[in-house]
């Protein structure tokens, strides 16, 4: 099964095409340009890398959040399009549970961090048994300080992946000490691969769907709306 994957819920933009469970073609973008401006472009250099065009692909993957609501947006509208257009199913996939498919193989428990802004983040907690990621305490998003305090009374070690680990290290170092493990410069940042290989595992259990059903994952209202409620509540 050849699998089209994008990921556009942070500052990255990240596209690739596998076949079942092994990567054939990926790009991965951290520079400037808007998704909107990058994210087609890069789906047509994996496509073409691989030899492909959109009609080959039979199974669409996208993280649709949480995130910035922005870049949910864009994927999950890019992903629901091509599918529309070519009659195939759709894997939504967490982005938290992406980033933490970068983690295969660590004992540790896996934190992906997503970072929100003003010291709150995206998170939530997994741990690999026997080869299946397992999720613990499931996507939330609140204070960064609250979350490491949860995560130093698991007294285990945690492995942290995405942006918040770029943005907020020093302060997760300083919660957790020698118990804090962070990813590698590339396995760090959110990996369509990634996406491509929990997709296919959701397939696989028979969690696909068409372009209808994936909807955004945003886990809170946007700014714009929290003022609105506000301003309602203050007439």
């Amino acid at each position: 099964m050849k699998i089209l994957a994008i990921d556009t819920v942070s500052n990255t933009a990240t596209a690739a095409v596998t076949e079942n469970d092994r990567l054939i073609a990926q790009y991965t973008s951290d520079y400037k340009k808007t998704h909107s401006q990058k994210i087609m472009p890069m789906i047509d250099m994996v496509l073409s890398e691989s030899e492909l065009d959109v009609n080959d692909i039979d199974l669409f993957a996208v993280s649709n959040g949480p995130g910035s609501f922005t870049g949910v947006r864009i994927g999950v509208a890019t992903i629901n399009a091509l599918a529309h257009a070519s009659g195939k199913p759709v894997a939504a996939v967490n982005s938290l549970e992406s980033l933490a498919y970068n983690s295969c193989g660590t004992e540790d428990i896996v934190c992906p961090v997503i970072d929100a802004r003003h010291e709150n983040v995206y998170h939530a907690v997994y741990e690999w048994r026997s080869g299946k990621l397992v999720c613990i305490d499931e996507p939330s998003d609140g204070a960064l300080e609250v979350f490491l305090k949860k995560i130093k009374n698991q007294k285990r070690k945690a492995f942290f992946v995405g942006d918040g680990v770029l943005a907020y290290r020093d302060k997760i170092t300083q919660a957790l000490g020698k118990d804090a493990h962070f990813a590698g410069t590339a396995a760090v940042l959110p990996q369509a691969a990634s996406t491509a290989a929990c997709a296919w595992r959701k397939y696989m259990d028979g969690k696909s769907m068409t372009y209808l059903q994936v909807k955004p994952c945003y886990l809170k209202k946007s700014q714009a709306e929290r003022e609105n409620t506000e301003r309602k509540k203050n007439k």
